[in-house]
């Protein structure tokens, strides 16, 4: 099959894999740098400056988004969106000197004992090439660059969108959506379609189909506080701990099923705890009063984030009247061992809500307002100065929240910690992509002996989550429960459902992700995937 129809892509992939883009570091700046550059000395850029630039809107780190405009003959528009950060090159150990040297990256893995199967065979297959961002993403970054700065005047225009952050949490794709409605205004644009790029996971000989989908999972990360009955650890009968009552919680939560969602065949994954941890500053004989826990929620649009919230206070509950009985259980024994006086119980009784009710039921004190202000003030200056991820901070000020409650028993307080990625679907929207499709399995099949497969999702988190948003009310009171927002954090999905973009993601066949053996299969960098992205802008 044709290999080599855009052979000019692998060598603007190595350009952009050899400049370091670590996501959540300064690194990414250079990669902005080098993408503007390629685009201010193409040509067309030249004789139109005006129609390129890198946009920033408060990023803590300062990271803008790169963008590139080919008006077509019509207003109509299709953007080509892909991200330019990359995960770190730590886990490439002796190579790290080579990670971004595909060439010599390569021949030096060669060169190792490799006991992987399929990975020697990979790289024993020239058709592979190895570097960190080659797969994950610069290689859809390179496709779409090359689609830009080759396309000839068609009927629709395109838009290249390079956004910093995908891998952590997803600022970029955020900052894009103001964007999107400033150049829409100012060009006149009627964008139609969206297309990401991001690699497609393969396993084995699995090369002969191209995926392309229609929409992504969603993902909340809820964020637990368990807050026990402080006592000193020896009489640990006069009090609770919370870290018993959290690892009755995450027992109760980790891969439980009830909470999986699915959509026409495809189902997301299992909740999985992502951070666990008391909040002792340090050690000292009294059990932690307070303890607690990050869970990744994934969902489909069959589950709303806010039902699934219920989900989980309920489970919540559950857990702890389960500790408190035990707790109930362990005292029976002691008094009938006579080791205890049946005045010494406690009598629980514990309350379980989320922060948006806590908040609801503090707001009436008089200096609430201030409290909180000065509670997020001082956690924005931890997380701008990179002494403290959103995570920590989400914990931080569900603590605060918690401990100006006053509770006098065990409680848990349920909030949401940032990042937060909402479902996407066109079938959400309304929005019906078959006729950008139309003939490409064909095509595939007559020119690379392959087939197209279309699925309605993608079971990975993408930045296609900030595209479209069909009920903006609903978010908005989910993003009530977001710890930090909006000071700190926030979605725009009320701009976002002005935009109600229906998005195609497909990308080239990826291996290894986010690990030291990442490749991609270059023949589909250089032939079938920029050729399909081609004809489904000329349907557009």
């Amino acid at each position: 099959m044709p290999t080599e129809a855009h052979p000019e892509i692998q060598t603007l992939l190595q350009e952009l894999v050899a400049v370091r883009s670590d996501t959540g570091t300064t690194q990414e700046l250079a990669m902005a740098d080098k993408l503007l550059s390629v685009l201010r000395a193409d040509p067309y850029f030249v004789r139109h400056p005006e129609r390129c630039g890198a946009f920033e809107q408060g990023d803590v780190l300062h990271r803008p988004v790169v963008w590139g405009l080919r008006p077509g003959r019509t207003p109509r528009t299709v953007v080509l969106l892909g991200h330019y950060d990359t995960v770190e090159i730590d886990c490439y150990g002796a190579l790290k000197p080579y990670a971004t040297d595909p060439p010599a990256l390569k021949a030096r893995m060669r060169q190792q004992e490799i006991h992987d199967p399929g990975l020697r065979r990979d790289l024993d297959d020239d058709a592979w090439g190895f570097g960190r961002g080659m797969a994950d993403m610069k290689a859809g970054l390179a496709i779409n660059l090359h689609t830009l700065l080759t396309r000839e005047e068609g009927e629709a225009g395109v838009l290249f969108l390079a956004v910093p952050d995908e891998e952590r949490m997803s600022s970029g794709a955020i900052q894009a959506v103001p964007l999107l409605h400033g150049l829409q205004q100012r060009f006149g644009l009627d964008y139609r379609l969206l297309v990401l790029t991001e690699p497609e996971t393969t396993t084995g000989e699995d090369l002969g189909v191209v995926r392309v989908t229609g929409g992504g999972t969603g993902k909340i990360l809820p964020v637990v506080l368990a807050k026990g009955v402080l006592t000193h650890a020896a009489r640990i009968l006069e009090g609770l701990n919370s870290a018993l009552m959290l690892a009755e919680i995450v027992r109760s939560v980790e891969l439980d099923t009830g909470l999986v969602s699915g959509d026409r065949g495809q189902f997301v994954q299992p909740p999985a705890t992502q951070i666990l941890r008391d909040l002792k500053s340090g050690y000292d004989v009294s059990v932690p009063e307070y303890s607690a826990a990050c869970f990744n929620l994934m969902f489909f649009p069959t589950r709303s984030p806010l039902s699934l919230l219920e989900d989980l206070r309920r489970i919540c509950a559950r857990a702890v009247h389960r500790v408190v009985r035990r707790y109930h259980k362990a005292f029976d024994t002691m008094v009938g061992m006579g080791a205890m006086a049946e005045t010494a119980r406690q009598r629980f009784v514990p309350e379980v809500l989320t922060l948006g009710e806590l908040e609801r039921r503090l707001g009436g004190a008089p200096d609430f307002e201030a409290f909180r202000q000065a509670t997020l003030d001082q956690l924005q200056d931890q997380v701008r100065s990179g002494r403290c991820a959103l995570p920590d901070a989400s914990i931080q000020y569900l603590k605060a929240m918690a401990e100006r409650g006053a509770f006098p028993g065990p409680a848990v307080v349920l909030g949401i910690s940032p990042p937060y990625y909402p479902t996407v679907s066109n079938t959400a929207i309304g929005k019906d992509v078959a006729p950008y499709l139309e003939g490409l399995d064909e095509y595939l099949r007559t020119r690379y002996a392959s087939r197209l497969e279309y699925l309605p999702y993608r079971p990975s988190i993408t930045d296609l989550s900030y595209t479209s948003c069909p009920d903006p009310k609903a978010e908005r009171c989910l993003l009530d429960n977001v710890a930090l927002a909006p000071a700190l954090y926030d979605v725009p999905v009320e701009q976002i459902a002005q935009l109600n973009l229906p998005v195609l993601a497909l990308g080239p066949n990826g291996r290894e992700i986010h690990r030291a053996g990442e490749h991609v299969y270059l023949p589909d960098v250089t032939g079938r995937i920029p050729d399909v992205v081609a004809a489904i802008i000329d349907r557009v």
